[in-house]
């Protein structure tokens, strides 16, 4: 069963996106905090340790499961997960913004030409503040 292939709970998710700040603090001397802040770190760390953009599905997961994290703890978000675990989103807004994390990590890692994790967070709070009037 490849990666794509898993079926997991928000709450499975959670503790994949908990190992990868523990394992990037351990193996990258890098400290993930959750914060939309800490994405500039996740898109400096796949810069310098994915040179290529060719992760293995084991590693596309888990940082797409940060990010899904980095969503749902900063900015209210919920986990809407697929049977497919990369057709997971998450809904922000209440529904009205859906983001749909693996997606957003697999576009980083193949280097679409000025996408950063960072700018669509930022995207990201643009769409929610367009919602909430």
């Amino acid at each position: 069963m490849s990666g794509s292939e898993l079926q997991l709970s928000a709450d499975e998710l959670a503790r994949m996106a908990d190992l990868c700040q523990a394992s990037s603090s351990q193996y990258f001397s890098v400290d993930l905090d959750f914060s939309g802040a800490s994405l500039a770190l996740v898109d400096a760390l796949i810069e310098k340790a994915w040179p290529k953009g060719d992760p293995d599905a084991a590693t596309w997961l888990t940082w797409g499961s940060y990010l899904g994290e980095v969503l749902v703890r900063t900015l209210g978000g919920e986990w809407r997960v697929a049977p497919l675990v990369v057709n997971s989103e998450v809904a922000l807004a209440g529904g009205a913004v859906i983001v749909r994390p693996f997606e957003e990590v697999h576009r980083r890692f193949h280097r679409r030409p000025g996408y950063e994790l960072t700018t669509r967070y930022e995207e990201l709070l643009s769409e929610i503040r367009q919602h909430s009037h």
